[in-house]
């Protein structure tokens, strides 16, 4: 989020939401306050009427909530060649240190969530190689 200026929405004002962790699917410990471009995602959920949910994912909000974080997980989300998003993990305990690199932990450290190419995530074993599908 981290806008300092928002535009209210005319109708829902605020239009306030807490966001849904990608990684566990529970709410998270903070409020996201979306004014009026609150009112063209939540139609996008399916609200006709623009008023965000009391819960709702949030596009492009990969931090994990407190309790990924306090399992000492790293967010890992894995992007397509046009940005897609092709899926996200949460990579717990030392298993973020043996398959990353120290710089690249401590580069993504303060979002707690690196992003891969697609193909990396198929590499290090994240998603399922093409390959692998077609020999069954």
């Amino acid at each position: 989020m981290g806008r300092k200026n928002i535009t209210l929405s005319k109708e829902h004002g605020l239009n306030p939401v807490i966001p849904l962790c990608v990684y566990c699917d529970q709410p998270k410990n903070e409020v996201a306050v979306l004014g009026a471009a609150g009112d063209k995602l939540a139609r996008e959920l399916g609200h006709k009427d623009g008023q965000m949910p009391m819960h709702a994912w949030i596009p492009g909000d990969f931090t994990p909530c407190d309790d990924c974080l306090k399992k000492g997980g790293v967010g890992v989300v894995a992007v397509g060649p046009n940005r897609e998003v092709e899926g996200v993990w949460l990579i717990t305990g030392g298993a973020a240190e043996r398959v990353f690199r120290p710089s690249d932990l401590e580069r993504f450290g303060r979002e707690r969530y690196i992003p891969v190419t697609k193909e990396a995530a198929e590499r290090i074993g994240l998603l399922k190689r093409k390959e692998d599908e077609d020999d069954k």
